[in-house]
């Protein structure tokens, strides 16, 4: 028996065994989830308009809360790149519908999408409730994947966006609502997305003065020390800005409330 040549194959054995590997099947990329949260009028809406008619080149999937309230028309639908979106039929993706997004994401990521391109998915995003609390899907998706869970293997969370008003903002953050058995008072659940969320878009820009604009800037970087901040108009941005491609990691400090301490010190910002 020749050790060079165990197979007989006259030193051709390494070759054929590197084609037959070649050949096997590898499995498909994970594809990149963005969860969108912010208020109702925000303009989460425009910006998910903003994404499915995207000319940039990438295959992007929206599970939305509403598809009507998106109001993806068939004028829509006939761009190339608008290739799939889905809907949750049982209420807040945060809460009562659960289950329901994540079947949805099950769905979206093993169909080939609307238009039948032929390509593997670039982005993933999950537009949330105006009140939702986007971290408890980061917490439930980080432990999916600890339990090797078979959605898990086909994507992964690459950030949370936070879509931010800017002309209603001091509004919301001074509200007197003291909310309810169902939800937190309106200006702890702004804080706390915005603490939750890697990128905050301060949107309507057009809509404030540059003082006040620079006003809201401050405080928000004061509240989300660590996430990336844009500013837009109707919720345009470039999608490979505005929809990363890398994990996030869940330990980091924006993912670590510290609420009191951050707000109280957000609140020292804006008062100096």
């Amino acid at each position: 028996l020749d050790m060079d040549d165990p197979l007989g194959l006259g030193g051709y054995g390494d070759e054929i065994g590197i084609r037959r590997r070649g050949r096997q099947k590898l499995p498909p990329p994970k594809v990149p989830v963005s969860i969108l949260c912010g208020f109702l009028g925000a303009g989460k809406t425009t910006m998910v308009q903003h994404i499915l008619k995207n000319r940039e080149g990438l295959k992007v999937g929206v599970v939305v809360n509403d598809v009507a309230e998106v109001n993806i028309d068939s004028e829509v639908l006939k761009f190339e790149d608008a290739d799939g979106i889905v809907g949750l039929q049982n209420g807040c993706a945060c809460c009562s519908a659960r289950a329901d997004l994540f079947a949805r994401l099950q769905e979206l990521v093993e169909s080939s999408g609307i238009t039948k391109v032929e390509k593997p998915w670039d982005r993933l995003v999950v537009e949330c409730s105006g009140v939702a609390e986007p971290e408890s899907i980061a917490a439930e998706l980080e432990d999916r994947g600890r339990n090797g869970d078979a959605l898990m293997k086909r994507l992964f969370l690459a950030g949370i966006i936070c879509v931010v008003d800017a002309s209603a903002f001091w509004e919301m953050y001074n509200s007197g609502d003291r909310g309810d058995t169902e939800r937190k008072a309106l200006s702890a659940l702004l804080v706390s997305q915005l603490e939750s969320s890697d990128t905050v878009i301060i949107n309507k820009t057009d809509l404030v003065s540059n003082e006040e604009l620079t006003r809201v800037s401050e405080l928000l970087k004061a509240l989300s020390p660590n996430a990336r901040q844009f500013q837009a108009t109707r919720g345009q941005l470039p999608l490979r800005t505005l929809l990363p491609a890398e994990p996030i990691d869940l330990e980091m400090p924006a993912y670590v409330p510290s609420l009191a301490n951050r707000h109280s010190a957000a609140v020292r910002a804006a008062d100096g």
